[in-house]
């Protein structure tokens, strides 16, 4: 590829997970370390877009009603809400919101990540295909960025909605794991189709190398060649006419006349 990867933004690479999976060869090749601040960095994207969300639904709730539905926050606590200004009371759960998000939701996808890895280090193996851990590791976080794009999307769309989908988590693996499976087989035609090339660049030399020794042969050899093949053809015709090059007479006998 001829773009360096060090001026790949990450824009470019959220879009290249999504909609090219043919870099996936790509993504597998990078060091670890680079998949894994890739990683850091959609999971703070993801924490902060949805904040957003939840910081609005806890702006439009009753927080009177709290005490009723959430046995760790006290009357006290509730007082306290009701006194802070508004601006202040907002940005405040929205960083603390933002964090705990980024926590849990990081936690999770770790274990996703994993999972999506020994998935696709099996799905290798049974496709007859030696990728080595790493670059499989690497191409399950590139794998989630799609699910974790729409659970980003579903959890905003229902703070403000309440909108649900039934089996939602079901949908996010399954997601990853049809671009960990198709990452991999595309790999695995690539690294086919560069073995064919090689074989076929392989015999070119071969014919080449023919060709040159050729070219390159000795004057010597050259001038030996004609003699060599004269002198066996006069072997050839000594033999016929008798050995050590003699010509054999024919005896003629007479009756004594």
């Amino acid at each position: 590829m001829e773009e360096n990867q060090n001026k790949i933004t990450f824009f470019t690479r959220v879009k290249w997970a999504i909609f090219n999976l043919e870099n996936y060869d790509f993504f597998a090749v990078e060091s670890t370390k680079k998949a894994i601040l890739y990683f850091i960095t959609l999971m703070i994207f993801f924490a902060l877009l949805t904040s957003i969300g939840i910081t609005y639904k806890f702006a439009n709730s009753d927080l009177s009603s709290l005490a009723a539905t959430q046995e760790y926050i006290t009357q006290d606590m509730i007082d306290k809400l009701q006194t802070t200004p508004q601006g202040q009371l907002y940005v405040s759960f929205y960083l603390v919101s933002t964090i705990y998000i980024f926590g849990v939701y990081t936690v999770m996808a770790i274990i996703d990540v994993v999972l999506l890895s020994l998935l696709g280090l099996l799905t290798s193996r049974i496709i007859r295909i030696s990728l080595r851990y790493s670059p499989i590791f690497n191409i399950s976080i590139y794998s989630l960025t799609l699910s974790i794009v729409l659970n980003c999307i579903y959890v905003f769309i229902n703070s403000f909605t309440n909108f649900e989908i039934k089996y939602f988590q079901i949908m996010y693996n399954a997601i990853a794991y049809i671009y960990l499976v198709t990452a991999i087989l595309m790999i695995r035609s690539e690294m086919i189709k560069q073995e064919l090339e090689l074989a076929k660049l392989a015999e070119e030399q071969k014919k080449v190398r023919e060709e040159i020794d050729e070219q390159t042969e000795k004057p010597e050899e050259k001038q030996e060649k004609p003699e060599k093949e004269e002198k066996e053809k006069e072997k050839k015709n000594d033999q016929e006419n008798g050995a050590d090059g003699e010509v054999v007479t024919p005896i003629i006998t007479h009756n004594g006349d």
